[in-house]
């Protein structure tokens, strides 16, 4: 249950992002805060899919979340930066 709590707030927070860039884009912005954005939310997946362990699907099965844990991270970041 843990992770599927965890799994839906990845999504929101990424979907956070993903409107965040779309409002500063439309108006205009072009602020290399929303490049940097930008790259974060197109490269989280793929970081996080092609992480050695990613095939561990199992609750049982220990797994690093370094990988993931270093994505929400760097989410979080991007939402958090100013877009002057």
């Amino acid at each position: 249950m843990e992770a599927i709590r965890e799994s839906v707030e990845d999504y929101e927070t990424h979907a956070m992002l993903c409107r965040a860039i779309d409002r500063t884009t439309a108006s205009d912005r072009k602020a290399d805060a929303v490049a940097r954005a930008a790259a974060v939310l197109s490269l989280a997946a793929d970081k996080v899919l092609k992480a050695s362990d990613a095939h561990l699907l199992m609750c049982h099965e220990p797994n690093n979340r370094t990988v993931v844990d270093s994505v929400r991270v760097d989410v979080f970041k991007a939402l958090t930066t100013r877009q002057d």
